[in-house]
Parts: structure tokens; C-alpha cells; sequence
């Protein structure tokens, strides 16, 4: 019998030392790594030992690569990791306690890097992130980045600062530790606050008892102010996002008591002084009355002229247009009898009717681009289109000059995205960047993709063409120019499709790496 009663006691003394297995990354400061001495420190270190000792529990710490402490909690082998950013995929298997801070995602970029400054700016551009990272989920759903994995944030800084890639995005406090660490100079935070979403400590779901546990303890750990403390040792200052309100309303409260007690003391001369001076200003503005409603007839007469002025511009274009494609139309239908005669024509008779022919198609297309400009200028802001539909019947349209220098048309839109404007609007853009990349490419494939990014549909057209120089860049978007004038066009339609964007509130930009290296096209457009 006593040597049963000695076994339970040595079986409940075991249970009671049992530890809780937390896990973190081993390389993720200020909040959890391995420092030079072989000790695992941070604020969630800290944090996480006054919790243990809020809970009269033992800890067993276990810092490994950021995937892997993801997985041990995951799949068990762990009770508790000490630091995560919430996520609803995240959610499917973890239970998050109440949370430490808010934590963001930031973008860095090299310094003289300026064509960065958003997550829909990253398509197209190689970007490194720390493999299971919150931001690697973020940007693993934007179509056309590539993206670059590494161990963890370190490693990811230094590709940026060798050049490897062209952006790292990541949470903001743990790389501006790593890049003051690591001196590197070169780098800057092109966008920061991306995504913010409750941060702290997690367990495997379901695991109730033990959040209900983790969460007394943060409140009580909150509630004496040491929680603060861990804060300004290891971020200079207060980062958390949940403000002390009865600070805030004893310092409101005694701004008030302040401002009034001041504002009794000069009421009484202020008023008398007021009195004369709204005297003063009364004569002054009915003056000014005067001399404004004189100002708003004249403004009115102006307006109607305005009006006057536009509906005249307007029939002047519609008549101009209509005298113009009436001697077109009459020279095209001679020039199609001459065809038929020209068996009979020889040598330069021969070149000088091509010629004709030649300038009458381009005088026909500048016709209608003038008309296409003039209507662009009176878009319809209020429609709706789906994006896929309006993409499929812009390429049905420039098929046919593609399949004759043998050119293949790819697409890849993400989802069903919608947009707010008109399916003639969008179709007359996509059809003149399209018909662009088809004249300029002589390889392929051209590739037309859309993806929704930030409230707005990003929309790119990328051929693998000649290409364009930077000052090309700059004026691609000029009325009448031409990067290769020996190309057919009128140089107008990149100029239109700009006007329409701009109509919509969107933004049209053109990049390419330089001659004969291709060029990509993309706009954005408001997402219904």
C-alpha cells in the first residue's frame, strides 16, 4: 500500500513540473531571436515569461525557422507560439488570445527606386519574403509577382540590397532592426501600414483551457503595467494601438476646465471689442455682396458663351469629320476600280496608286480616332462592365492581325473582377494597347492579364517587342507620337486610351527594360 501511495506521489509530482512547450522564430527581432550569446531574447520572450509566471507554470523554449514553429503548434508538438499575426487562414487552426499590439506589413525599396509605392506597383517585380511570413500570404494572392523565399527577414534584406530583387515587404519593426543591424544604407520604405491585424500569442485551436489561462494573465500582466514596460524596453515607446482611455479623458477633462476658466476671464472685453468690429465688417461685406453679385452675372454670361463655344466645337467636329470621310470614301471607291484596271498599270503608275491607297486607309483610321478622341472626352462614368467579357471581345477584334504574323494572344485573370466603366470605354483601350503590342512584337506571346488590387482592377498588356528607351517612356503617351515612324498608325491611339482612363479616375503607365526587351502596358480602372 505504501509503496502505491509513494508512485502516485511521484506520478503528481511530474505532472505538476510539467512545462508548456512555446515556440517562435529563432531570427525575428526585436520580438524573438537568438542573440550572439546563445540566448533566446525579444519581447515576446519577456512577455511569455511573465505569463508563465502569472500562471505559476514552467516554460521550454524552442526558437527554430519561422515555417517550422508554425507547424509544431499546428500539428501539436507545441503548446503555445508566442508571436503571430492574425489571418483567416491562420484562424483554421490556431486560437489567438487577446493581442499584444498591432502589427503592420511594410515595403522596402532601394532609394532611388520611385516606381514603388504600393502592393499593385509589385506586379511584375521580383520581391523577397520570409517563407510563411503573413506577407508571403498577402502577396501569394496578387497574380504576377514573383516572389523569392527565404529563412527569414535577414537573408530577405540583403537580396534587396545586392540587387537580387526589387522590393522586400515584411513587418515594419523587425526589418528596420535588421537594416540598422546590418548598416544597410541603401534602403527605404516605399509604403508602410499594409494590412494591419491583431498580433500575440496563439494555440493549437481548440485548446480552450489553456487561452482562457493565456488571456487571464495578459490582463493582469496589462492591468499593473508591465506589459507597457516590455513596450519602451524594447521599442523605445509605446506601440500598442489600445490607448489608456482614462488617461486620455483625465487629460481632455483638464484642457476644458482650463479653456473655460480662460475664456469667462476675456468673454467680457472680447464681446465689446467684437461688437465694433462686426459693425466694421458688416459695411465691409455688403460691399463685397455687391460686388460679387456682379461678379456671378458676369460669370453667367460667360458660362452660356462657354456653353455656346462647346456646342459649337462639337458641330464643328461632326462637320468637319462628315466633309472629310465623304472625299475618302469617294477616292477609296476610285481607287478600288483602279485595282481593278491594274493589270494595265505598270512600274511608278503602279507605286503611286498603292501610295494613294496607303494614304487614304491612314486619313480614314485619323478620321475616326477624332472622333473616338471627342467621344472619350463625354465617357458615361456610371457603367459597370466585366472585365473577362470585355477582354474576350477586345481580342476577337485584333485576332485577326495577330494570326497573320503568327502571333498567339494568352490571358490570365484572377476571379471575376467588375469595373466601373463603360464596355465601349474599356474595349477601345484594350483594343489600341493590344493592336500596339501586335504591331511592335514579332515573337509573342502577348499576354493580356487582370487582377484586382486595392479597390481598383489592374488590367496589362505585356509583348516582347522592340521595346522602349526611357525617353520613349516619357512621351509614348504624347498625341501623334511614334517610336518607329516607319511603323502604320497615326501615333493617336495611345493617346486616346490615356484620355479615357484619366476619365475614369485611372492611371496608364508603360514599362520596359529597353530596346528590344519587350514592353508591358498596364492601367488601372475603379472596381465596382
Amino acid at each position: 500500500m505504501k509503496s502505491k501511495i509513494v508512485v502516485l506521489l511521484l506520478l503528481v509530482s511530474f505532472l505538476s513540473y510539467s512545462k508548456l512547450v512555446v515556440v517562435g522564430d529563432e531570427n525575428f527581432p526585436p520580438f524573438e531571436w537568438v542573440n550572439e550569446q546563445g540566448e533566446y531574447v525579444g519581447f515576446n520572450v519577456d512577455l511569455m515569461k511573465a505569463v508563465a509566471s502569472e500562471l505559476n507554470e514552467s516554460v521550454e523554449f524552442r526558437p527554430m525557422k519561422w515555417v517550422d514553429a508554425v507547424e509544431s503548434v499546428k500539428n501539436g508538438s507545441a503548446d503555445i507560439i508566442q508571436g503571430i499575426k492574425y489571418s483567416e487562414e491562420r484562424s483554421k487552426f490556431l486560437d489567438f488570445a487577446k493581442p499584444s499590439l498591432t502589427s503592420s506589413s511594410a515595403i522596402f525599396v532601394k532609394k532611388e527606386d520611385y516606381t514603388i509605392h504600393s502592393v499593385s506597383s509589385l506586379v511584375g517585380k521580383k520581391v523577397s519574403v520570409q517563407k510563411a511570413d503573413y506577407s508571403h500570404n498577402i502577396l501569394s494572392n496578387v497574380s504576377g509577382i514573383e516572389l523569392l523565399l527565404f529563412d527569414d527577414y535577414e537573408q530577405a534584406l540583403r537580396a534587396l540590397e545586392e540587387g537580387k530583387v526589387d522590393a522586400f515587404m515584411g513587418g515594419k519593426y523587425a526589418a528596420l532592426y535588421f537594416i540598422k543591424k546590418d548598416n544597410l544604407k541603401d534602403l527605404k520604405i516605399a509604403k508602410d501600414d499594409i494590412d494591419p491585424k491583431p498580433y500575440g500569442i496563439a494555440v493549437k485551436q481548440g485548446n480552450t483551457a489553456l487561452l482562457d489561462k493565456v488571456n487571464s494573465a495578459l490582463v493582469r500582466i496589462e492591468e499593473r503595467g508591465a506589459k507597457k514596460a516590455l513596450f519602451e524596453k524594447w521599442f523605445g515607446e509605446e506601440i500598442n494601438n489600445y490607448p489608456d482611455i482614462t488617461r486620455i479623458l483625465s487629460i481632455w477633462l483638464t484642457i476644458f476646465v482650463v479653456s473655460f476658466v480662460l475664456f469667462n476671464f476675456f468673454y467680457y472685453g472680447w464681446t465689446k471689442s467684437l461688437e465694433k468690429k462686426v459693425k466694421e465688417r458688416t459695411k465691409e461685406l455688403e460691399y463685397s455682396r455687391q460686388e460679387l453679385l456682379v461678379t456671378m452675372k458676369e460669370l453667367e454670361k460667360a458660362f452660356e458663351k462657354l456653353k455656346e463655344k462647346d456646342r459649337e466645337r462639337d458641330e464643328f467636329i461632326r462637320t468637319v469629320s462628315h466633309e472629310l470621310k465623304t472625299p475618302v470614301t469617294i477616292m477609296q471607291l476610285n481607287l478600288d476600280l483602279l485595282t481593278g484596271y491594274s493589270k494595265k498599270y505598270k512600274g511608278k503608275e503602279k507605286q503611286v496608286i498603292n501610295r494613294i491607297r496607303r494614304a487614304t486607309v491612314r486619313l480614314d483610321k485619323t478620321i475616326k480616332d477624332i472622333l473616338e478622341f471627342e467621344r472619350a472626352r463625354k465617357a458615361r462614368l456610371s457603367r459597370k462592365v466585366k472585365v473577362k467579357e470585355a477582354i474576350r471581345e477586345s481580342i476577337s477584334e485584333v485576332i485577326p492581325l495577330a494570326e497573320a504574323k503568327k502571333l498567339k494572344i494568352k490571358r490570365k485573370i484572377s476571379g471575376s473582377p467588375i469595373a466601373r466603366m463603360s464596355k465601349e470605354d474599356l474595349v477601345r483601350v484594350l483594343v489600341n494597347l493590344l493592336s500596339n503590342a501586335v504591331k511592335f512584337d514579332d515573337k509573342g506571346p502577348i499576354e493580356v492579364s487582370a487582377v484586382v488590387v486595392d479597390g481598383e482592377v489592374l488590367i496589362s498588356v505585356k509583348d516582347h517587342g522592340v521595346g522602349l528607351s526611357k525617353e520613349e517612356l516619357g512621351k509614348v503617351f504624347t498625341p501623334f507620337f511614334k517610336a518607329s515612324p516607319e511603323k502604320p498608325g497615326t501615333g493617336i491611339g495611345l493617346s486616346v486610351a490615356k484620355k479615357i482612363v484619366k476619365l475614369y479616375g485611372g492611371r496608364i503607365w508603360a514599362e520596359s527594360k529597353g530596346k528590344n526587351k519587350g514592353a508591358v502596358f498596364r492601367f488601372t480602372v475603379p472596381k465596382a
